[in-house]
């Protein structure tokens, strides 16, 4: 009786591997695909649904941002990435709406292949025009290759923003400015208001009562001996980032893929225990 009883709680524990591990990220705008139900607690950001999921998390519950001003609405607050199957997901969350508040709108997507600073790639999260694409506007999910793989140094691909205008040891790139050919892909990217369970995840401090936006989206990479092969290797070799901000550079978030969450246990380690269970099961058994 007692084995059957393990053999039970193991057969349970290697479903819910499978499904934890296993779930497909929807790009739909739905944040629920990478985080389990929040409680109100700040804990809630890391309290993840997926098992191979990078994250960064900053969110602020002040009126000052670091490295500058404007509170809930410029707040860039937490990042996901899972790469799964050749494809990278990304989930950002922030408390800015698609339009922007005041002359500020989101920034674009921007990818450091090296952890060198220089943003080699981007993806367009609100239309704009991005010189030498052979498109008047370049459309929210256009994956594009920068102008050059400047740094900060060399801002010719990028539009950079200094903070608050005047701080130039601190800027950042917030939308490409130049592409280099053609658009690479075009992806589903959804910017969406965070609704029910998620509306006020993390408990919020300050600002419980203010709303909180997703930006999610997706590029599927091949190992074509071009750019597919580039990021597939910065993905193993952990040095790809992932950075965001509003066009104000009041705020920023930078995930590393290798800075892999230890928020669900990983797949090994539940096997290990379901099979752990087994062989306690067959010992008794004998006894």
């Amino acid at each position: 009786m007692l084995y059957k009883k393990v053999a039970l709680l193991s057969s349970i524990v290697l479903s819910s591997l499978s499904l934890n591990a296993n779930a497909a990220i929807s790009i739909d705008g739905d944040l629920s695909d990478w985080l389990n139900t929040p409680t109100g607690s700040s804990s809630d950001w890391t309290n993840l649904k997926q098992s191979n999921v990078s994250y960064a998390v900053d969110d602020q519950i002040l009126n000052y941002l670091d490295p500058g001003y404007g509170g809930q609405t410029f707040d860039a607050e937490a990042m996901y990435l899972n790469f799964d199957s050749g494809t990278l997901n990304i989930a950002i969350v922030t408390g800015l709406p698609a339009s922007g508040s005041g002359s500020f709108v989101p920034g674009d997507i921007s990818f450091d292949l090296n952890g060198d600073k220089a943003y080699e790639y981007a993806m367009v999260v609100t239309q704009h025009e991005v010189w030498n694409t052979g498109l008047a506007n370049d459309d929210a999910g256009y994956f594009i290759k920068a102008a050059n793989e400047s740094g900060l140094s060399d801002p010719g691909a990028w539009n950079y923003s200094p903070i608050n205008g005047y701080d130039n040891s601190k800027q950042h790139p917030t939308q490409v400015n130049k592409g280099n050919g053609s658009v690479l892909s075009q992806n589903t990217l959804k910017y969406t208001k965070l609704t029910g369970d998620f509306a006020n995840i993390g408990g919020l401090g300050d600002y419980t009562t203010e709303p909180h936006y997703l930006i999610e989206t997706s590029v599927q990479f091949t190992n074509d001996g071009g750019y597919g092969s580039d990021f597939l290797a910065a993905i193993s070799a952990g040095t790809l980032n992932v950075h965001w901000n509003p066009t104000c550079n009041n705020d920023y978030i930078i995930a590393n893929m290798g800075a892999q969450g230890n928020g669900v246990p990983e797949p090994g380690s539940l096997a290990l225990v379901a099979l752990g269970l087994i062989g306690f099961g067959v010992k008794k058994r004998k006894a």
